[in-house]
């Protein structure tokens, strides 16, 4: 990226975006007593796929702020390697997804075998990834039930998030603009989209969230 007051303001943006998100996930843990919707998540791995890895500096400095809004005040170096999870999450993501394994389209989801590429790679392993950080956390302590219930927590919430914002919403590097696909659903989109939502709602209800947050 170029360095110019139009890509600064854009990042700038995107900070700010990402802040916001922090401190909304923040108050519904606070209300709902739940992680469910860490959002920060979600919108890493979809600005990295639409910016790339120029925002990684964004998504090390959200990390940091987001542990400051939880009540961090000293950094150890447990607390900076757990400050880095946004970011990894994202780079995995962008990795796997379109450099190592990309499909030929890799603007929307061109065809199921795509989707079904980046709900692998794209999703279920840098979950995986998050994991690890996981693992970490002072209120899980290395907890295995724990750790799987946040994974499907943050799964449940990128799921239906991430791939539509994907799929309907492309970043033109070259011209440096977003474009809205028009929604054109045939039979059998309309039935992959009512598969995603049902999966969606069976893990909601599926898994007692609430007794464990």
């Amino acid at each position: 990226m170029r360095i110019s007051p139009k890509n600064i303001l854009y990042l700038l943006l995107l900070q700010v975006t990402l802040l916001v998100l922090s401190f909304i996930s923040f108050k519904l843990r606070t209300v709902t007593d739940s992680l469910l919707l860490y959002l920060p998540l979600v919108m890493g791995i979809v600005f990295i796929h639409w910016f790339g890895p120029r925002i990684l500096p964004v998504l090390f400095i959200n990390g940091y702020t987001t542990l400051m809004i939880y009540g961090v005040k000293i950094f150890t170096p447990l607390m900076w390697f757990i400050s880095i999870h946004e970011a990894a999450v994202a780079f995995t993501s962008w990795l796997l997804y379109a450099k190592l394994f990309p499909p030929k389209n890799t603007a929307g989801f061109a065809d199921t075998s795509s989707y079904l590429r980046f709900v692998l790679m794209g999703m279920v392993v840098p979950v995986c990834v998050n994991s690890i950080f996981v693992y970490h956390y002072g209120t899980v302590k290395g907890d295995f039930d724990k750790i799987v219930l946040y994974w499907l927590s943050d799964f449940i919430t990128i799921l239906p998030l991430s791939t539509v914002l994907l799929h309907f919403v492309h970043f033109d590097k070259a011209k440096q603009t977003i474009r809205v696909r028009s929604i054109d659903v045939n039979r059998q989109t309309g039935v992959e989209l009512i598969i995603v939502s049902a999966l969606f709602v069976i893990l909601s209800l599926l898994f007692p969230f609430d007794k464990y947050w």
